[in-house]
């Protein structure tokens, strides 16, 4: 199955991009995505609160904490 993504501790409203593209706000309502290594970027009020590279894989969930 998909790859999914699964984003905590994170505020309200952050704006999540994956490979610089807008994937959504948090609470992340689509969590599914595309497997392979992407660029993970979660912007809280203008602050960037996670910058990692995540290895998304078929049917395995990351887990990502806001800082």
């Amino acid at each position: 199955g998909p790859a999914t993504l699964k984003l905590t501790g994170c505020a309200k409203s952050c704006a999540v991009l994956l490979d610089g593209a807008c994937a959504g706000r948090t609470p992340l309502k689509q969590s599914t995505f595309k497997k392979g290594n992407k660029s993970l970027s979660v912007v809280c009020s203008g602050k960037l609160v996670v910058d990692e590279i995540v290895r998304l894989r078929e049917g395995k969930t990351a887990e990502f904490s806001c800082k």
